[in-house]
């Protein structure tokens, strides 16, 4: 078995609605997010083009195209989350745009166990609709680090 990991990191932010201490606010992180691939195929298999699970760069523009892009220095928001009703009701018709633009809404709570589950979710669809990516090649786990101490991880 061989595994291969990438990381890429993004700044976002995020609230836990009904959380007890702090995460009920608005606050933001510098997320470090890890993809790993594991392949079944040995060195000397005719399966390892270039004797590769995956070109890294591969990878690298996989995560860039559905987890950086798309969440980095956004505010991740769990859908149903009440702020969206009562903060924003507000807000004059003008900043609706900006905060379309600044705002990602997810059907999850945003604690880093569930963007692990998201963002794993989101990669995997990916790669499977990318074009040379090996049939043996499986993403196994996805690891989320929100703080240099915390980091949570999602393998199915």
């Amino acid at each position: 078995m061989f595994t291969i990991s990438k990381t890429i990191g993004l700044d976002a932010g995020h609230r836990i609605p009904d959380h007890h201490a702090k995460c009920k606010y608005l606050h933001g992180h510098r997320y470090t997010v890890t993809a790993f691939l594991d392949s079944l195929a040995v060195s000397e298999s005719e399966q390892l083009v270039d004797g590769m699970v995956l070109d890294f760069g591969f990878l690298k523009r996989a995560m860039m195209k559905v987890i950086h892009d798309p969440y980095d220095h956004k505010m991740i928001l769990y859908g149903q989350d009440p702020f969206l009703r009562f903060k924003l009701g507000d807000v004059p018709k003008p900043m609706w745009n900006l905060l379309r633009e600044s705002c990602v809404l997810i059907s999850l709570i945003p604690t880093a166990e569930n963007l692990a589950k998201h963002w794993f979710d989101a990669l995997r669809d990916e790669l499977l609709l990318m074009s040379g990516v090996p049939v043996d090649v499986r993403l196994t786990k996805m690891e989320v680090q929100e703080t240099p101490t915390s980091i949570a991880t999602y393998a199915p």
